[in-house]
C-alpha cells in the first residue's frame, strides 16, 4: 500500500404517478424484541449500526463532485457515501439512503460500469442518475441486481422523471439537475428494491488499539485531491476538497453546514479501462471485488489492514494485519476508492494516500 506517515502539522490554508406514490407509502419496520408500552420501537440500519424508527428500500445517487457542483445537497443525509474516479482525473459520489430521504440531492450526474460493480453488495438497490453513455445505460436496465430509476426510467408504466427529479434554475447545466430521494424511495419501493441489509462492515468497538490521527489525504490527479480532518468537538472527520492551493471545507448547500463522516474507509483497487464508455478521457471500471490494501479511521485513530470481497452480491469485510475485524463506529461511512498506480491523464502523479 503506498500509504506515508508524515508528522508535519496539517496544511494551514484550510478556509472555513401519485397512486403509485399512495401505494408504496413505506411503514416503520417492528424487528426485534416488543418495545414496552409507550416507548418508540426501532430497528437497526445495517449501514450505519444506528437505531432508527425504520429502514426502507436501497436508494444509491450518483453526485457530482467537481468543482462547478459544491456545494452538494444532500450528503449529510446519507448513509454511507462512496468515492469514485471518473474519467480526467475528477470523482463523483455514490450516496447510499436506507433509512433517512432528504427532499433534495445532487447535482445528480451518469452512471458508470464501477457503479455496477459497487452496488450489488447491498442486495439489489435502486439506482438514481442523469443519463449514461447507452451501451452502460442497457447494463443498468438489464441488471437483475439493480433496479434502474435513472431519469428515463418508468414505474407502472409512469416516467418517474416529473416527480422523482427536477431541475434548480439557479444553477448552470449540468450541475443544475436534482434528485427528491423520498420519492425515489416509493418508486424504489414499487420496483421491489432490496430494504438495507447487511454488506460486510461491521460496527462496535475496536478489537485492538488503533494508531492517533489527525488527517488523510488522497489525490487522484493533479487537480483531484481531499482530505479528510478529525475534529475532536465534533467527534467527527470534517472533508476537504482542493481549491487551486488551498483545502475548502465541503458544506451542504441549503443548511451550511459541514459534511463530516464518523468513519472514512480506504480501499486500495485495481482498474481497468472500459471499452463501452465513450469519452475523450479514459474511463476506469473500478475492481471492488477481490482484495486490497484498506485503512479504517475513527475517533481520530487509524487501523491498516485488507479488504476482501469474493463475489458480486457478496459484502465487503474489513481485516487487521493480525485478521481481525476493522470495527466501524456507528454513524455515517465514507469510502474512498483509491486505484493503485500512477493518474489515468496528465500531468501524472501517483494516487496517494496519506496520514498523520
Amino acid at each position: 500500500m503506498t500509504t506515508t506517515d508524515r508528522r508535519s502539522p496539517l496544511p494551514r490554508r484550510l478556509t472555513a404517478g401519485a397512486a403509485v406514490l399512495a401505494a408504496c407509502a413505506l411503514s416503520a419496520g417492528a424487528l426485534g424484541t416488543a418495545a414496552p408500552a409507550g416507548a418508540t420501537t426501532t430497528v437497526l440500519n445495517p449501514l450505519t449500526g444506528l437505531r432508527v424508527a425504520s429502514t426502507g428500500p436501497v436508494v444509491a445517487i450518483k453526485v457530482a463532485n467537481t468543482p462547478q457542483a459544491r456545494p452538494q445537497s444532500g450528503l449529510r443525509s446519507a448513509d454511507q457515501v462512496w468515492v469514485e474516479e471518473q474519467e480526467g482525473g475528477w470523482t463523483r459520489f455514490i450516496a447510499v439512503y436506507g433509512s433517512t430521504y432528504p427532499t433534495r440531492v445532487g447535482p445528480v450526474r451518469s452512471a458508470r460500469e464501477t457503479d455496477l460493480i459497487a452496488l450489488p453488495q447491498f442486495g439489489k438497490p435502486a439506482l438514481a442518475y442523469a443519463g449514461a453513455d447507452t451501451p452502460v445505460a442497457n447494463l443498468i436496465a438489464s441488471s437483475p441486481r439493480i433496479v434502474d430509476l435513472g431519469e428515463k426510467a418508468t414505474v407502472n408504466g409512469v416516467p418517474i422523471r416529473p416527480r422523482a427529479y427536477y431541475v434548480d434554475k439557479t444553477r448552470k447545466v449540468p450541475y443544475n439537475f436534482y434528485s427528491h430521494a423520498n420519492i425515489l424511495k416509493a418508486y424504489a419501493a414499487a420496483r421491489a428494491a432490496a430494504k438495507a441489509k447487511p454488506m460486510g462492515f461491521v460496527f462496535g468497538r475496536p478489537k485492538a488499539a488503533g494508531r492517533a490521527t489527525r488527517s488523510l489525504g488522497i489525490t487522484w490527479a493533479a487537480q483531484t485531491s481531499m482530505l479528510a480532518v478529525w475534529n475532536r468537538p465534533l467527534a467527527a472527520w470534517v472533508m476537504y476538497w482542493k481549491n487551486g492551493r488551498v483545502m475548502q471545507p465541503l458544506v451542504e448547500r441549503e443548511s451550511k453546514k459541514l459534511v463530516t463522516a464518523k468513519n472514512i474507509v480506504v480501499m486500495r483497487v485495481a482498474y481497468s479501462i472500459s471499452r463501452i464508455n465513450r469519452s475523450t478521457y479514459r474511463v476506469p471500471v473500478l475492481k471492488t471485488v477481490g482484495r486490497g490494501g484498506a485503512i479504517v479511521l475513527r475517533n481520530g485513530a487509524r487501523w491498516t489492514g485488507t479488504w476482501a470481497r469474493t463475489s458480486l452480491t457478496g459484502g465487503t469485510f474489513l481485516r487487521d494485519t493480525a485478521g481481525r475485524a476493522m470495527t466501524l463506529t456507528p454513524g455515517q461511512t465514507w469510502v474512498f476508492l483509491v486505484p493503485y498506480g500512477r493518474s489515468l491523464n496528465k500531468p501524472y502523479v501517483m494516487h496517494s494516500v496519506t496520514v498523520r
